[in-house]
């Protein structure tokens, strides 16, 4: 019963990280979207603007399939998120005599 429980917290987390990688080229698009179809008006504008909101989302699907392809949502988000600590420097020279 404690695996099946395991696998499904582990299937909501995936989840939950591809929807978050999904997002971002998907609201790029949305936003470049919108400026299109507002400034440049008329059917070209308006057709022109939900193409760069669709391809937003395509671009969108495609990045976030890749990415559970080649290591999982939850490895690449984790990657995103985590920060490297570097050694300090040796800033006092007296150090060095």
């Amino acid at each position: 019963m404690k695996g099946k429980i395991d696998k499904n917290i582990f299937g909501i987390t995936e989840l939950i990280s591809w929807i978050a990688i999904f997002i971002a080229p998907t609201l790029i698009g949305l936003i470049v979207g919108l400026l299109v179809y507002f400034n440049l008006g008329g059917d070209f504008g308006h057709s022109f603007g939900v193409f760069i909101f669709l391809l937003g989302i395509i671009i969108g699907i495609r990045f976030a399939e890749w990415a559970r392809k080649k290591e999982g949502t939850n490895n690449f988000m984790t990657r995103l998120h985590s920060t490297t600590t570097k050694p300090k420097e040796k800033t006092d020279k007296l150090n060095d005599l």
